[in-house]
């Protein structure tokens, strides 16, 4: 007897690995997935400059990386206490303009260094809706909890979202031909459109990404929304929200997406290196004991042996 509806997911075009230098954009599945792997010992930078949710800003981000773009203490605005950039994530903030300025500039700058070897993008859309600053005509990727007088909301069309994508991917390409990109749609809802707007959303997001990937290459799609939507249909599989997946979905979507583009080898390696993170995550009782120094001594050894084996696999990748 079959319980649930799988979502059955064509052969993934391409393999992810620990040769892979690959960056992690969007909202929350970008950022799970992306610290996943990073726990994982993957090279990987997962979200440089925080949660983003709409297209138009996790692309912004994107062409800022590429540039190693540099702000000043004019591109800040100042509200409760700390310094905002209008493009970044709050946690970026900081009651020091320059000590905000310092840590937006070194994260672009170390973004872009990965970006030159960079051969793999996981981008994730959280919702099409943007709020425009009224102020500058441009999108944010944050609101910082600024009066809502100073935006205007608007939701995008499936078109304006493809094509800003496409003719940026298009140019990506030429420079680096062999450049790979998942996207997906969170599965977390936006409640405060409503069911209706917030399906509304979602669906011009998924159309969105279906142009972008026939017009573009080594593009493909992982379907992290439908998963939930179908196969973990049921509120067992949320959290006390009832909007956003429980942890136990979290890992189960996480399995789904290493399971359908990782070989074998891969995922040797990355169980290895789950359970080493597991091992660093430990406390010792009695840290004195012979017991722990043993542990310690034991856990060293797995750790050296796993880096070696990690960076013999990237050599030759």
């Amino acid at each position: 007897m079959q319980l649930q509806t799988v979502v059955e997911i064509e052969r993934a075009p391409f393999c992810i690995g620990y040769s892979d230098n690959i960056i992690s954009i969007g909202s929350c599945f970008a950022d799970n997935i992306g610290n996943y792997l990073k726990e994982c010992l993957f090279n990987i930078i997962p979200n440089p400059v925080g949660v983003m949710y709409n297209p138009v800003s996790v692309l912004n981000t994107l062409k800022m990386v590429c540039s190693a773009t540099q702000f000043t203490t004019d591109n800040l605005v100042f509200s409760n206490g700390l310094y905002h950039s209008m493009q970044h994530h709050g946690s970026l903030s900081h009651h020091s303009a320059e000590e905000c300025i310092k840590r937006i500039n070194y994260i672009s700058l170390d973004t872009n260094r990965h970006w030159q070897e960079c051969n793999l993008l996981l981008i994730t859309f959280g919702t099409a809706w943007i709020y425009r600053d009224k102020s500058s005509g441009k999108v944010v990727a944050n609101c910082h909890k600024l009066p809502a007088d100073n935006f205007t909301r608007e939701m995008l069309s499936a078109d304006e979202i493809a094509n800003m994508w496409i003719e940026w991917l298009h140019k990506v390409e030429a420079d680096k031909p062999n450049i790979k990109v998942i996207f997906t749609v969170s599965p977390i809802r936006h409640w405060k459109d409503g069911a209706h707007g917030n399906q509304l959303s979602k669906s011009t997001l998924l159309i969105a990404i279906d142009k972008i990937i026939r017009n573009t290459k080594n593009c493909d799609y992982f379907p992290a929304y439908e998963i939930v939507m179908d196969e973990l249909r049921d509120y067992r599989f949320y959290g006390e929200d009832m909007l956003h997946p429980s942890n136990q979905a979290v890992a189960y979507i996480r399995e789904k997406f290493c399971r359908h583009y990782m070989d074998e080898a891969s995922l040797n390696l990355m169980q290895r290196a789950e359970k080493h993170a597991k091992s660093m995550a430990h406390r010792a009782l009695h840290p004195e004991s012979e017991e722990w120094q043993r542990f310690i001594a034991k856990r060293e050894r797995c750790k050296e042996e796993l880096i070696k084996e990690i960076k013999r696999v990237r050599n030759e990748g």
